[in-house]
């Protein structure tokens, strides 16, 4: 008998055919993305009025729906459940910077938008755009293959976990040196370190400069993009079910 495929294999054949989903696919996908979503670490969550599940609904009729219904699949790539984590984050904070400013006039709204936050999303959409999706997911993936374990472990558990982090000290008991190990990685620095001097020569700058990112203070917003995007897929490849 063959092997039933795996929620991921189903995630990505309806993901390239995404506009032609019949309304039965689309419910199917849908509990698919609901399932990741879940899961999905999302401190935004704590100061938005809503509810976790209502704000998937609206991420998935206005991010996926009604935009697959406005573009052809040839321009979609595939999917995984830290990519979509990723993008329902990005699509928390929209909401969330909508809700704080709901009390404020349309001048005062205008004054308060950060000029440095749009700058920070335009480098990171034009790196996008540059790379493509599909190729930095693949780029992710072979990244994470070439990790110890305990790198993974680190990634997930730690940095990546938002209120439910667990000390460094606990969730490495066991890890020799796992301090200069997590350096070596690049989710904590050295005391005294003057910014991001050295991190060049971390595993996880290292692989940042492979894909043409510099490590420089200019690009801290893009070089925090793409160490969530790492975090967000360890964190589905240790729970051994992307979504």
């Amino acid at each position: 008998m063959a092997e039933a495929p795996s929620d991921q294999e189903v995630l990505t054949a309806y993901w390239v055919r995404l506009d032609v989903l019949s309304d039965a696919e689309w419910k199917s996908f849908y509990r698919l993305v609901h399932k990741a979503l879940l899961r999905c670490p999302a401190s935004e969550l704590a100061t938005l009025p809503d509810t976790r599940v209502n704000y998937i609904d609206e991420f998935v009729i206005e991010k996926l729906y009604f935009k697959a219904q406005r573009r052809s699949a040839a321009g979609i790539q595939s999917i995984s459940g830290g990519a979509l984590c990723l993008f329902f984050r990005r699509y928390l904070r929209d909401e969330l910077d909508r809700y704080k400013g709901k009390s404020l006039t349309e001048d005062e709204q205008e004054e308060e938008w950060n000029a440095e936050q749009h700058d920070d999303d335009q480098l990171i959409d034009e790196f996008l755009a540059e790379i493509g999706h599909a190729e930095l997911g693949t780029a992710i993936q072979d990244f994470l293959a070439i990790l110890p374990d305990w790198a993974l472990l680190m990634l997930r558990g730690h940095f990546c976990a938002d209120d439910d982090a667990v000390p460094m000290s606990k969730l490495c008991k066991g890890i020799a040196a796992y301090h200069y190990k997590a350096q070596q990685l690049g989710v904590t620095v050295k005391k005294n370190a003057d910014g991001l001097v050295g991190y060049e020569h971390t595993l996880i700058g290292q692989w940042m400069q492979s894909l043409g990112v510099q490590i420089i203070p200019e690009n801290h917003a893009l070089m925090k993009f793409l160490l969530e995007a790492i975090c967000l897929e360890a964190t589905a490849k240790l729970e051994g079910a992307a979504p």
